[in-house]
């Protein structure tokens, strides 16, 4: 049995990794990551989206590519060795498989598209899922969302979040609801952002299927984990590429 990348997959990837080669610096990805060249964010973010990597999980009846969870995996892999400073785990993996299982085909037929168009953002946060601090937790109610959800990903530019209370059901919540007040967390990380939300009485849109079926958060959440895997994998294998690298050329002290 074959556990590698297929040639198309090996492809993408090397799309990816070429892009950001020869359009990014480690300095400039340095200056994105801290606020302070908005431009090239912008420039850069454009120019993978234009390969297509928010359409990867998106079924072709959707207008999407229909790739499956090896795909993305190739496409992490690649943003993690260049440091690509763009949302690709929570926007363009988890919410739209997300979306694909658990949603009505209302659901499916209106956010799919404009995740593909690039026209609709997605942040996620599901950590209330598998563990809460005592202090969060989201309780789901007639329709309404309250509570506190921690380290959502990939949501600074968002229009929706996608969230889960502790029992695994999956819902959406318009960013622009009055009912969110939106903290900035600081990381480590600064090509990530994460925020934390707290919800008052938030219009809370269930995914159906995740209310019939528990396993559907476990999958998400799970594919999730695989993405950051492989980006971390990436960002090794280039550190790694380079410390041989220099230790080729560095000469030593007489």
């Amino acid at each position: 049995m074959f556990f590698g990348l297929s040639e198309e997959q090996e492809q993408f990837q090397d799309y990816v990794k070429k892009f950001l080669a020869d359009n990014v610096t480690v300095d400039e990805i340095r200056k994105i990551a801290n606020s302070e060249d908005e431009a090239l964010a912008k420039e850069i973010y454009s120019g993978l989206i234009n390969l297509g990597i928010n359409a990867l999980l998106v079924p072709e009846e959707h207008g999407g590519l229909g790739a499956d969870l090896l795909s993305a995996v190739a496409v992490a892999q690649g943003l993690g060795s260049g440091v690509g400073p763009i949302p690709f785990a929570g926007a363009y993996v988890m919410a739209p498989i997300a979306i694909n299982l658990a949603g009505s085909d209302e659901q499916k037929a209106k956010y799919l598209p404009q995740i593909v168009s690039n026209e609709t953002k997605f942040g996620v946060g599901l950590s209330e899922y598998v563990a809460a601090r005592e202090d969060a937790g989201i309780d789901l109610s007639s329709g309404k969302a309250n509570g506190k959800a921690l380290f959502v990903i990939d949501a600074k530019e968002a229009d929706y979040f996608l969230l889960a209370n502790k029992g695994g059901v999956l819902f959406l919540v318009d960013a622009k609801d009055k009912g969110i007040e939106i903290t900035e967390l600081t990381s480590v990380d600064k090509t990530r952002s994460y925020l934390e939300l707290n919800l008052k009485n938030v219009v809370a849109e269930i995914l159906p299927g995740s209310e019939s079926d528990p396993e559907v958060a476990k999958k998400v959440l799970d594919a999730g984990r695989i993405i950051f895997a492989a980006d971390s994998l990436g960002a090794s294998e280039s550190m790694i590429e380079k410390a041989v690298s220099y230790a080729k050329e560095r000469k030593q002290f007489n």
